[in-house]
């Protein structure tokens, strides 16, 4: 995502307490600590199947 900015579809809530960002296949949320004990989206997909995103390569193309 650093690499290439461009992406990123949409991003949300710039200047405020969450902030989201939609960059397709990968939704990256950035909270103050106070809104992320209020949200406490772990708890909401606590039941979500887990992922190992560590084992995904990048698309080297």
């Amino acid at each position: 995502m650093k690499r290439d900015p461009s992406h990123r579809r949409n991003i949300e809530g710039k200047d405020s307490e969450w902030i989201l960002g939609d960059y397709g296949d990968i939704v990256l949320h950035i909270f103050t600590e106070e809104a992320r004990e209020t949200y406490d989206l772990e708890r909401l997909w606590a039941d979500a199947k887990k992922v190992d995103w560590q084992s995904f390569k990048a698309d080297s193309a």
